[in-house]
């Protein structure tokens, strides 16, 4: 895997796996799991990697790339704690209601990301 960094910081950006498709990978890695309240929220791997081309200009030879299409994040207020910027990758794969009335945001599955989403119970100890 390469990661390039962000201009003139150490902050990773964008990070791939060069001369590789991604159908190559997606039995490699684990799914992403993040927690939101009391709810797991999983995704494989084939919602995360998406196949790019990296255009070599000194050989005018396009090679494929599957690229990671999750980012590491900064924000101003909080510079200590770790982010991550997941944009379209979450939106195309899991449903979301903002309800401005109650002030909530309400998450699913997308009906469409069954095979590759799922969201269950969060078990902690002690719950």
């Amino acid at each position: 895997m390469i990661c390039t960094r962000a201009d003139g910081t150490n902050d990773l950006d964008v990070c791939y796996f060069n001369n590789t498709r991604c159908d190559k990978i997606y039995p490699k890695i684990e799914p992403i799991k993040f927690v939101f309240d009391q709810t797991v929220f999983e995704l494989k791997s084939e919602g995360f990697l998406k196949d790019d081309i990296n255009h070599v200009e000194e050989t005018n030879a396009d090679i494929p790339a599957c690229v990671v299409d999750i980012r590491s994040g900064k924000d101003k207020d909080h510079p200590d704690d770790r982010r991550f910027l997941m944009g379209n990758t979450f939106l195309k794969n899991f449903y979301s209601v903002y309800d401005y009335d109650w002030q909530n945001i309400k998450l699913g599955v997308n009906i469409h990301s069954k095979k590759i989403a799922k969201a269950y119970y969060y078990k902690k100890k002690g719950w």
